[in-house]
């Protein structure tokens, strides 16, 4: 039989909420994807971890690419592009994201939230 010792949850809230702490990480609400979607952020290094608030990989290619999820798994697309625009603020040195590989290029984060309507739906 596995024994799970090596990691004990004893510590750690059973609710976590915007400004928890797990694991030196600092939990941020960013609700769009989902009403309790969540964003990881450890200030020390800048990582931070945003889930599915926005993918790095074409989901049908595979191929890395920025974007939000497919409109199907969003719940609500206007808080969605409020809460990159909120983690956008933190400048983080590397994204970690749920679909995609991770990438430290502030920048091309930066320039993808930020950039116009007709070429990215998340500056409206």
């Amino acid at each position: 039989m596995l024994e799970l010792s090596l990691l004990s949850c004893q510590n750690y809230p059973t609710t976590l909420k915007k400004g928890s702490e797990v694991a030196h990480l600092t939990v941020i609400d960013t609700p769009g994807h989902a009403p309790s979607h969540i964003a990881l952020w450890r200030e020390h290094d800048k990582v931070l971890i945003i889930g599915d608030v926005l993918v790095n990989m074409n989901m049908l290619t595979t191929a890395t690419e920025l974007h939000e999820p497919p409109a199907q798994f969003i719940q609500d697309s206007a808080q969605n592009r409020t809460s990159l625009r909120k983690l956008l603020t933190l400048e983080p040195k590397l994204v970690c994201f749920g679909h995609g590989q991770p990438f430290r290029v502030f920048a091309a984060f930066a320039a993808f939230i930020t950039s116009p309507a007709e070429t990215n739906p998340l500056s409206s």
